[in-house]
């Protein structure tokens, strides 16, 4: 079906209604001080944000994954409390399972080697536990990029591992909370990048060289076996479930893809659109914290234009037609929605990094509806 573009008001707006959450914070500065790292001036910024109850848990990142030296596990509530550095180049990777904090390692460093990927489990009130073990661990893991925690306490991880000289994408899993750790699976020959479940079949985003596009595959047995679930090229931006339908980012971050069963269906962005910040000096890499669900809403980061584009939160019911509900010029990062607060919480990057929220989730600004296939 050829794609479909239907025109509404565009309003773009002043850069006032995203709000601090702690407007006088220099969070680069205090990020040195508790951490020790000195972060990248251009890049370092909050990458992941999961909130739990009254709180948020940031992961700060002193740049893009593999860059520099140094991430930090942040507490905010009325406060902003450090928990503890973390020996990685960067974190990209949180999830909450009832009680406990599952942090990935994106890139060990400082002075972690790669004979072992780390992983790390925080129960409030602490400490930070890090487990990192050669043989009975991640063992030869680089990077984990992606967790999932399956019913019956099994904690999946997509992997990348070297075993000289090769390089494989893979399926990990724990049955301990990340102690200990087993191969399920060689997935690719270059990296994996997400694992989720859907429709009672796990899925992953994976490729097979380095600056390739990523393609989604699926395995009805736990991970055992992979068949193709898209072969259209795709970004690492997380796979999220909406509106019972699988959703997954094209490589060129300009269109959705939404999965039913075997049915795909594309939605193709307005022009020179984005989902996330669109990187010049590295085109082949997107952040990945970019989409989030609640309720009956997805919420996305949108940059829109060419030389000094603006970035949009927006959000959808029907993929079809979108809502913004704030704008910046500053580039944004990660998303989560804050239940307890009832807002969406942003992050952005650089010297001024922060976390943001609408003043007025509720008030929107009209964009075009976007183009859909199948």
């Amino acid at each position: 079906v050829a794609p479909t573009q239907v025109q509404v008001q565009w309003d773009a707006t002043t850069d006032d209604i995203l709000f601090p959450l702690f407007p006088q914070f220099d969070w680069l500065n205090w990020y040195v001080a508790e951490s020790g790292y000195l972060p990248s001036q251009a890049f370092f910024g909050p990458y992941v944000i999961v909130p739990v109850g009254d709180v948020l848990y940031v992961g700060l990142g002193s740049a893009r994954p593999a860059e520099m030296d140094g991430a930090l596990l942040a507490q905010v509530d009325e406060t902003v409390t450090a928990v503890s550095p973390l020996t990685e180049q960067g974190v990209h990777e949180m999830i909450w399972v009832t009680d406990t904090l599952h942090i990935a390692g994106s890139d060990p460093c400082c002075p972690d080697d790669w004979s072992a990927g780390n992983h790390y489990t925080y129960t409030p009130p602490g400490p930070l536990l890090k487990h990192r073990d050669a043989q009975n661990g991640l063992a030869h893991v680089l990077h984990t990029w992606g967790l999932w925690m399956d019913a019956g306490n099994v904690l999946y991880a997509a992997v990348s591992a070297e075993v000289t000289p090769l390089q494989y994408g893979r399926l990990m899993r724990s049955f301990d909370e990340g102690v200990t750790w087993e191969l399920v699976s060689n997935v690719s020959n270059y990296r994996v990048y997400d694992v989720f479940r859907f429709d009672e079949m796990l899925y992953v985003l994976a490729n097979d060289a380095h600056l390739m596009p990523l393609y989604l595959l699926r395995s009805p047995n736990d991970g055992s076996s992979w068949e193709v679930a898209l072969a259209e090229p795709l970004q690492r931006i997380r796979i999220v479930n909406f509106a019972g339908q699988l959703l997954v980012v094209s490589f060129a971050q300009d269109a959705l893809y939404a999965l039913s069963g075997d049915d795909v269906t594309r939605y193709d962005l307005p022009a020179e659109t984005h989902i996330g910040v669109s990187y010049t000096d590295e085109p082949q890499y997107s952040d990945y914290n970019l989409l989030a669900v609640y309720g009956d809403w997805l919420y996305a980061i949108w940059e829109v234009g060419g030389d000094r584009p603006l970035y949009y939160v927006v959000r959808t019911q029907d993929l079809l037609h979108w809502e913004g509900v704030a704008v910046t010029e500053r580039p944004l990062i990660a998303i989560t929605y804050w239940p307890q607060r009832e807002t969406i919480v942003v992050g952005s990057s650089g010297t001024a990094a922060n976390l943001w929220r609408p003043l007025r989730l509720n008030d929107k600004l009209y964009l075009p509806l976007i183009g859909k296939s199948s």
